[in-house]
């Protein structure tokens, strides 16, 4: 897994946020994601890092658009798919998931997985199981991300709430976690989590391109793995850019294409996921 820190605050707009991009393959490609967030949230400066992690062999490739070039953040619509399709699509996947975790799904899901990524195995120990059987990120941004004391923080895509409750804990009894997911019954696991573990977090029921939230409401937002497989990307890195006061931060996890789209007229429905 490559760590991409891609974007320091600057720029030309006042609400021009801190955005750090994990990318999750074999091969960097960092220009066309630093092109395509310089569209959604303003002008930027470049600085790029890098360190490497193993990735699960059975992760799932990346979902992206035929030029290759718009897994995150980009502004390109999709062809040949109906937006609202693959939006029901992948509600049913991944309420699937959260329903029937041992089954086998079109994604890793489970324990094994946030372990492969670098979930520490002695803090899974400590999440209530309702959270972690259900885990389907493709990264540990919940663990690594700088993350201070007392902030307010966003989960985005959050799921059956692994990563909200580790939040939770790191950013204290003075911070706050809000999780927003689609799936109701990701969330239904979330909210049981959160009370097992006695944590104070909010979830709410909401499509990433429009919040829940407030504007300048969130310190900091951490998005695992949602983009591949919503074509709204320009419209989330907006609501991001709305939700995220001025100076805040956004880590953004996904992953992202090794080898161009070798047919990119005929993709199946089982092929968004594959």
């Amino acid at each position: 897994m490559r760590v991409v820190p891609l974007i320091d605050p600057s720029g030309h707009r006042p609400t021009c946020h801190d955005v750090s991009v994990v990318g999750v393959s074999g091969q960097q490609q960092d220009d066309y994601r630093v092109e395509e967030l310089e569209r959604s949230v303003g002008s930027t400066n470049r600085s790029c890092r890098h360190r490497d992690r193993d990735l699960p062999s059975d992760m799932p490739g990346a979902i992206v658009t035929p030029d290759g070039l718009t897994s995150c953040g980009g502004t390109s619509p999709m062809p040949n798919h109906d937006s609202l399709q693959l939006r029901n699509a992948v509600h049913t996947a991944y309420s699937a998931a959260a329903e029937r975790p041992a089954q086998k799904h079109a994604f890793p899901v489970g324990r094994v997985l946030a372990e492969r990524l670098g979930y520490p195995a002695d803090l899974l120990d400590t999440v209530p199981l309702v959270a972690v059987e259900a885990f389907a990120g493709v990264s540990t941004l919940a663990v690594t991300a700088p993350i201070p004391a007392n902030a307010h923080v966003l989960d985005l895509g959050c799921g059956a709430g692994l990563d909200s409750l580790i939040l939770a804990r790191r950013v204290g009894a003075t911070g706050r976690v809000l999780g927003v997911d689609f799936s109701e019954a990701m969330l239904t696991r979330a909210r049981q989590a959160a009370g097992e573990a006695g944590l104070d977090v909010t979830f709410h029921q909401g499509d990433a391109q429009r919040l829940p939230l407030d504007e300048a409401s969130v310190d900091a937002a951490l998005v695992n793995g949602i983009f591949n497989l919503n074509p709204a990307r320009a419209e989330i890195f907006r609501e991001l850019a709305r939700v995220v006061r001025p100076g805040g931060h956004v880590y953004v996890a996904e992953l992202i294409l090794q080898e161009a789209v070798t047919k990119p007229d005929h993709f199946t429905e089982a092929e968004w996921f594959a």
